[in-house]
């Protein structure tokens, strides 16, 4: 995937960014329909620095993976962080499957 074009914000987790490419991005693999009914407004999100990094990497996140920061998940899957409604969540990677 090419260089994602971001706006940097600040708030009270981190320095996010911002943009609209995720939200295409991440509707253009799963679907409309998949994306809008997920908890996660993906056009609203703000985005870490390595979750920007891992979809310019070629992985997408992993539609209801989510689950609010403090918590732990076992095993070695990429993750990184995404902030909606005031709240910080990881979400969980995976490699893009190529038709």
């Amino acid at each position: 995937m090419e260089f994602l074009k971001v706006e940097q914000v600040n708030t009270r987790f981190m320095r996010g960014n911002k943009t609209s490419e995720v939200f295409d991005a991440v509707a253009d693999y799963y679907g409309m329909g998949v994306v809008c009914s997920d908890e996660i407004d993906y056009a609203e999100a703000i985005f870490s620095d390595g979750f920007i990094l891992a979809m310019e990497n070629d992985l997408m996140p992993i539609i209801g993976s989510h689950e609010v920061s403090l918590q732990g998940r076992k095993g070695d899957v990429e993750f990184h962080h995404i902030i909606f409604n005031d709240e910080c969540y990881k979400v969980y990677f995976e490699d893009i499957e190529e038709d």
